[in-house]
């Protein structure tokens, strides 16, 4: 093997666990972030050439959870919608009420 295809296998081993640092460091610093799932590089070695490459990254998540997370969440968005809907409600239930009592029907008979 010459030295400049020793090098060049070095500097994929190195940029390989470049990545796995990044990652390992990533999961310990959202270990209590609730619905993170743990990432990991998934690695292949170089045919013929030698070296290795970072394939691309794998995300370990609990489907159970995730599942969880996504119904409280919903919930969460049904009742946010709700409670803007009746808001508005009240907002024009308010309106009509500082209106004379008989502004609707008096409108009314005008149109028909």
């Amino acid at each position: 093997m010459s030295l400049s295809g020793a090098l060049l296998n070095a500097i994929s081993g190195l940029s390989a666990a470049k990545r796995g640092t990044e990652l390992t460091a990533s999961n310990i610093s959202n270990a209590n972030t609730k619905g993170y799932g743990k990432k990991s590089a998934i690695l292949m070695a170089r045919l013929g050439s030698g070296g290795v490459d970072v394939l691309g990254v794998k995300r370990f998540q609990d489907a159970g959870l995730l599942s969880d997370r996504r119904l409280a969440s919903a919930g969460l968005e049904n009742s946010d919608a709700k409670q803007l809907f009746l808001k508005k409600i009240l907002g024009i239930l308010a309106i009509l009420s500082s209106l004379p009592s008989g502004y609707f029907v008096s409108n009314l008979l005008s149109i028909v």
